[in-house]
């Protein structure tokens, strides 16, 4: 699946922005997720070889990524901006194990964690800039 959003915005008006449901060989690239609950969401199940990037994400309520068991990720040159309350950036749960690489990413003005990772066997976090995150 690639999802190239050739620059345009989508407007979440408080929904999720891009949900993924039991895919693999994921990639979305090159576009704007506003007003969002969760920016980019891939839903609890086995999501193989995921590729996300050139992303902006403004105004998550909840995280501004999050995926949930997923192996062999990319995460690369996402601005996430403005979380809500408790709201991580970018979120990789519930890996068993998790295999990825998040690099040159900025995550900036939110009330959770930059980057959270729970249960990554293999990730690497490459040249990325949070910056006035208010999270545990």
């Amino acid at each position: 699946v690639d999802l190239d959003l050739n620059g345009f915005y989508i407007d979440g008006a408080g929904g999720v922005g891009i949900t993924v449901l039991g895919a693999n060989d994921v990639r979305i690239h090159d576009g704007v997720l506003q007003n969002v609950s969760v920016g980019v969401d891939f839903a609890p199940g086995a999501v193989v070889r995921t590729v996300l990037e050139d992303l902006r994400i403004f105004g998550a309520l909840s995280h501004g990524i999050r995926l949930d068991a997923t192996n062999n990720f990319a995460i690369r040159r996402v601005l996430i901006n403005s979380t809500g309350s408790g709201a991580d950036g970018i979120q990789i749960h519930n890996g068993s194990p998790t295999t990825g690489r998040i690099e040159s990413c900025a995550v900036t003005a939110g009330g959770g964690r930059g980057i959270y990772i729970e249960g990554g066997a293999g990730v690497a976090i490459v040249d990325n800039a949070i910056t006035n995150m208010f999270g545990r």
